[in-house]
């Protein structure tokens, strides 16, 4: 049997928090690492393949996540502070290791505009007054008619009827409570037969179908496209991260803006079905409820470091006094994780089933990986049976 022996520096003052480990696991550790893997493993809500850290609330009180720091550095106890909220009993978060610094995260979602709210909008063969601003937050829409989205005809989704037309112009002010308290933005889109999105005057989303980048006000698109929500379809979507809400959006007045084209002038049909959605960090309710349809992206806080093996991971208190701290050995690989069995008290196990976000209830502890085994006989082709030995190096459990 052997060990993977390692050593880290310390200051003075580390070393004096290691002496009172043992006092702050009593007195202080309510949270602990639960589970975590160096080689990714992990989707987060943009796609990206990252390293991940859980961490468990095994108190029976909650816990205020933003009085604790997460760090693989002993000399920087406090280089990644937890959000801004609370952790409850028998409860964990899963922190993606990804070096994007990004603490936030929604609580819940709410609507900012759904495609039922009464839009301002305009049809016809000649475009509004002052069109070049047309998207513009502050534009002067009060000559435009209003009506209930869906806006168009045909399909029989459509809350508002119109004549057929080469093009729809649509606006929705909405208000914004505290831009601050904004996480994330998810817009989806249901349409016939093309369209460009606009917050605030900035583009934000657009069919593939127009052959120029400024359509004008009565061109077509390249071809048709059919909405999908009156058959039970899911519409197109785009997911906002942090910095580009901050980019879009403000506290007070907003704009969304669409512009919807046909096809063709002898088109059948035409949609307009469209969707703005808010991740929102508080509990406050404050906008409308999320159609019960959409599917919002799991969205987890990112800290700004990734993970190597030889570090140790800790967990610190505002005074760093470093309440959990675990090892991340070599021997880890994306389908192999180090966790706790049962959650958050547990022996430290390994994990042939990685549960980033779970419970690891289910998940079978295993207290090492076994040496690759070793066969006597070269590979190749052979004309009559052959012995093979396999052997392992003594006691190859590797901890």
């Amino acid at each position: 049997m052997h060990k993977t022996s390692f050593s880290l520096k310390f200051s003075t003052k580390q070393l004096a928090l290691w002496g009172m480990v043992l006092f702050a696991v009593s007195a202080h550790a309510q949270l602990a690492v639960n589970e975590f893997n160096s080689k990714r493993g992990f989707t987060d809500e943009t796609g990206e393949d990252v390293d991940w850290i859980e961490v468990f609330n095994y108190a029976t009180d909650s816990v205020f996540l933003a009085d604790y720091f997460l760090s693989d550095n002993p000399n920087n106890l406090d280089k990644w502070q937890f959000p801004n909220t609370y952790l409850g009993s028998q409860e964990l978060i899963t922190i993606c290791a990804s070096g994007k610094e990004n603490g936030a995260f929604p609580s819940h979602w709410e609507a900012l505009v759904v495609a039922e709210n009464i839009w301002k909008y305009w049809t016809g063969s000649s475009p509004p007054p002052n069109y070049n601003d047309w998207n513009e937050l502050g534009y002067n829409d009060q000559n435009w008619n209003s009506g209930q989205g869906g806006i168009g005809y045909g399909d029989n989704d459509d809350n508002t009827t119109i004549a057929a037309t080469p093009s729809i112009l649509m606006r929705k002010e909405f208000q914004i409570v505290d831009v601050l308290d904004i996480t994330h933005l998810l817009f989806h889109a249901d349409y016939d037969d093309g369209f460009i999105a606009y917050l605030n005057g900035v583009e934000i989303m657009r069919s593939d179908n127009f052959a120029n980048s400024s359509p004008s006000y009565n061109e077509f698109t390249t071809y048709d496209k059919e909405a999908v929500m009156y058959d039970g379809g899911i519409p197109e979507s785009l997911f906002f991260d942090t910095d580009e809400v901050r980019n879009l959006l403000q506290s007070g007045t907003n704009v969304l803006a669409v512009r919807v084209h046909n096809a063709s002038a002898n088109s059948s049909d035409m949609s307009s079905n469209f969707f703005l959605s808010a991740g929102i960090a508080s509990m406050n309710i404050n906008y409308q409820s999320l159609p019960t349809w959409i599917q919002t992206p799991l969205v987890l806080p990112h800290a700004g470091f990734k993970l190597s093996h030889g570090e140790t991971i800790f967990i610190s208190d505002s005074n760093e006094i470093i309440v959990d701290s675990v090892y991340i050995p070599y021997d880890i690989t994306r389908s192999i994780s180090r966790g706790r069995l049962p959650d958050g008290t547990g022996n430290w196990c390994y994990f042939n089933a990685p549960s980033p976000n779970e419970s690891n209830s289910q998940n079978t502890c295993y207290s090492g990986i076994t040496e690759t085994p070793v066969l006597d006989l070269a590979s190749g082709w052979y004309s009559a049976a052959q012995q093979v030995t396999v052997t392992t190096p003594n006691n190859a459990t590797s901890y």
